[in-house]
Parts: structure tokens; sequence; C-alpha cells
């Protein structure tokens, strides 16, 4: 197949616009939003002898708070968008793909202890409204991200381990790090990111494609 991108133009009749409104009190912070915009991700439309990619119109209504209980943070969002594009296995459909409404939401606490210990745990999900079993998707998707780093040496040397687990299909993304300031221009980084699970799943399907890296930071 050929493969064509409709892009879109700049012009007024391409316009996105987004409205919020929040209210901050003395012990949280709560917030509603609305988006008219297009998917940054286009939707593939398999119309032989070409694979169009095209950039669809949503709707966003989302909802977000803030706040806090005895040195802990809590916080969560919530987002029910229109028109998500899956991949479908529906002979009915004429370009193999299908939209769907879909509400996601993230969870999460966070708090630094007395030793400096950083810890941050979230909780991720995704619905998908009027499933069907042809769609190349899971239903329901729900992920634990978390992130626990240390700083020692008087803030110098800083030791993290963060990651992301996928539930049914079981995936992981688990990345170690190390950060070191040797001075007050130059910082060193070292990652690993280390893959697997499932073949179905998100990480799952990279597994054996581990990856390490070395960063260094020069200030002027």
């Amino acid at each position: 197949l050929m493969i064509r991108e409709d892009k879109l133009e700049e012009s007024l009749a391409n316009h996105v616009w987004a409205h919020k409104v929040s209210y901050t009190g003395p012990s949280f912070d709560v917030g509603m939003s609305y988006a008219y915009h297009f998917n940054e991700i286009p939707a593939v439309h398999v119309q032989p002898p070409e694979a169009v990619l095209e950039y669809h119109r949503q709707h966003s209504v989302g909802v977000e708070f803030e706040t806090t209980w005895d040195e802990w943070g809590f916080r969560g969002e919530g987002v029910y968008t229109s028109d998500e594009w899956f991949a479908s296995r529906n002979p009915v459909d004429r370009d193999s793909t299908e939209p769907r409404d879909i509400l996601s939401a993230i969870v999460g606490a966070d708090h630094t202890f007395a030793n400096d210990l950083y810890v941050n745990f979230q909780y991720w999900m995704r619905y998908i409204t009027d499933y069907q079993d042809y769609l190349q998707a899971e239903e329901y998707d729900h992920n634990f991200i978390w992130s626990v780093s240390r700083k020692f040496l008087r803030e110098d040397l800083e030791i993290g381990f963060s990651g992301r687990y996928q539930f049914d299909p079981a995936g992981w993304l688990v990345t170690p790090e190390v950060k070191y300031r040797v001075n007050d221009y130059i910082r060193l980084r070292a990652t690993l990111n280390l893959l697997g699970g499932d073949n179905a799943s998100l990480f799952g399907q990279f597994d054996g494609n581990d990856q390490a890296g070395i960063e260094l930071k020069m200030l002027f």
C-alpha cells in the first residue's frame, strides 16, 4: 500500500480551542475543562491502493483535583474523549477502522520522607465505550506507574528507580537511573530501559530490545 498523509492546512477552518475553570481552596484544588481539537495521532484508513493518514476532530471533557493529607500529595484527573479511531477486523469496515469514545483517568500520590527518599505512585486506566471483540485493542487497559529516588552526597548524587506495569496482558518497563553532579557545570546521567511481558502487551512486544544510555551535559 502507498501511504498518503492528509496534513492539516493552516487556516481558520482548522482552529482548535479549549476552556478551563478551576477553584483553589485552602486544602484542595479542583478544575474542569473542555477542548475542541484534533487528534495528534492520525488514524490509518486502508483504502487500497492507499493507506490514508487522517487527523480527526475530537471533543474532550476533563476534571481534575489536587489535595494533601498528612504530608502526602494526592492528585488525579479524568477525561472523556470522543472519536478515537481503532483498527478493526470487522469485514464490513471498508477502511479497517472504527471510532469509539474513550474514558481515561489517572490518580496518584507522592511524598518526600525525612531522609530525602521521594516516592510517587500512580494508577492509570482507559476504557473503550461500545466495545466489540473485533477491535484490535483491549476494552479496558490499566497500568501501575511508580518512581522512587533518593539523593546522596549533599544532593550531588541521585539514584532512582521508576517503571510502569501493564495489567492484562502483562507487560512492564523498568528504568533504573543514576545522576551525578560533578560540579556546577557538568552533569552525568546513566539509565537502563528494561522491557518485557506478554507479546500482546505494549512493552512485551519489545522484549529483547532493552536499552542503556549515558548522558553528559555541560552548562555554559
